[in-house]
């Protein structure tokens, strides 16, 4: 699993899109959108910060305040797309933000998949073009 990992995301120049995330897992991963009954509000927030950052400056610190406020703003006022993606190999959903290439994983597993799981995640970071300081001081 892991020489898969290398060896997809060794050739491959960056910074990257969102959409062009989308389309790079679901033709080198063989990722299947899903479709999602809920709204992952702290994704929106993380896309707004990037396309919106005066909006989110403005809102209060408390984080469920924050998170009501964010809930009642239309996704299509700022132009926000949301895709859900399952990638069976690493048992893992994807939901992407396509504007601002902002994402959350999730995945099940053990510890023998965890570490593959986050390396594959901070790949994708890397690849998007986040340098390597800032997703070791994410993760």
């Amino acid at each position: 699993m892991q020489e898969t990992i290398d060896n997809n995301f060794e050739f491959i120049p960056e910074p990257h899109f969102g959409k062009e995330l989308v389309q790079f897992l679901k033709q080198t991963f063989n990722a299947v959108e899903i479709t999602e009954n809920f709204e992952d509000l702290s994704l929106k927030e993380t896309a707004l910060k990037v396309v919106a950052p005066d909006c989110i400056k403005s809102l209060p610190v408390d984080f469920v305040q924050r998170l009501k406020i964010v809930r009642d703003i239309p996704a299509e006022k700022y132009g926000l797309q949301f895709v859900a993606l399952h990638l069976h190999q690493f048992n893992m959903d994807i939901r992407i933000e396509v504007k601002s290439a902002s994402f959350v994983a999730s995945y099940k597993g053990d510890d023998s998949t965890d570490e593959v799981n986050r390396r594959f995640i901070n790949k994708l970071r890397i690849w998007l073009g986040i340098s390597q300081k800032d997703v070791h001081n994410y993760s």
